[in-house]
């Protein structure tokens, strides 16, 4: 079984639905609500966990009325505690989430908590198990000292690092030079590249400054319409199949996860990328963000019938 060491956060995702998001100062009712486990962290371990890979992820939680569920969210979703420490005296990572019903799309609030304080010398005590993974996986919701350190410890261990730059703060230049996938959504790839993506050429231009700045290969997620993806040798578009939204919550997070599951076992990349799109559009057709993750087998499942 491939393996997959996951860096990031955990959160529990407080959602509420309703006919639309409320603008600034006004209350809309809503119809349901949900409290589930998420954080981009566990999203993606969740994902790949689900498409079938040995998952191990560095996090941590608070001592709090919340750490329970949290414990129990890495139990049933079949992810590694090895490398999860309980932090005493601070919070346990949050997510405010509003979702409007008819178009699925969503407004999100995130209060860091004991996320925050995932740093460079906690990568530093898990270098046995990013030696024994097959992909390393991490984002932005923790420290930019810990992703540089796990990205310098990749390097130096030869292992391949997914990094998903979510949410978009500046990275130093050097860091580009250590990711062999960079995966931003079109904001993201908006913010470190200055291209507005409206049209597969400016997909294709920003990717091609983001190779520019040293990533080996630059992923482009477009939402429904799919990813665009670029290396120094090819570069396309990989179609997501169509289906009715529920909720978008966690799409990003379930392609990353399947991407990295996949390739670990060994996937071609746009195969890896197909199953990844197919395990997204999925994602999004029940709610939540861990909780609406398919399996390998509805996946597979899913795909014969496109």
């Amino acid at each position: 079984m491939s393996k997959i060491f996951v860096s990031g956060s955990f959160n529990i995702d407080i959602t509420c639905y309703a006919p639309r998001i409320p603008r600034h100062g006004e209350t809309v009712p809503g119809t349901s609500s949900n409290i589930s486990s998420g954080g981009k962290g566990f999203n993606q371990a969740t994902a790949a966990a689900h498409a079938g890979s040995e998952v191990v992820m560095l996090s941590k939680i608070g001592d709090d009325a919340l750490s329970g569920i949290a414990l129990g969210c890495y139990q049933k979703e079949g992810v590694s505690t090895r490398l999860l420490t309980v932090v005493k005296g601070v919070n346990t990572g949050c997510a405010f989430i509003e979702v409007e019903e008819e178009t699925a799309e969503n407004r999100i609030v995130i209060v860091s908590g004991a996320n925050a304080l995932v740093g460079k010398d906690d990568i530093k005590n898990a270098m046995d198990e990013i030696a024994s993974c097959d992909y390393a996986l991490t984002q932005l919701e923790t420290s930019l000292e810990s992703v540089e350190a796990l990205a310098i410890a990749c390097r130096a261990l030869k292992k391949p690092l997914i990094l998903n730059p979510a949410p978009a703060k500046p990275l130093p230049d050097d860091l580009f030079k250590l990711v062999s996938i960079f995966t931003p959504n079109e904001t993201e790839a908006e913010f470190y590249t200055g291209v507005e993506i409206h049209t597969e050429e400016d997909a294709d231009c920003a990717a091609s400054i983001l190779l520019q700045k040293g990533v080996q290969t630059a992923i482009i997620t477009l939402g429904k319409k799919g990813v665009f993806y670029k290396t120094q040798t090819e570069s396309g578009i990989i179609h997501a199949p169509k289906v009715k939204a529920v909720d978008t919550t966690g799409a990003g997070d379930a392609f990353n996860g399947a991407l990295a599951s996949r390739l670990a076992s060994g996937e071609k990349l746009k195969d890896a990328m197909k199953f990844a799109c197919a395990f997204a559009s999925l994602s999004v057709t029940k709610k939540g963000a861990a909780d609406s993750m398919p399996t390998r087998e509805e996946t597979d499942a899913f795909i014969k019938t496109l």
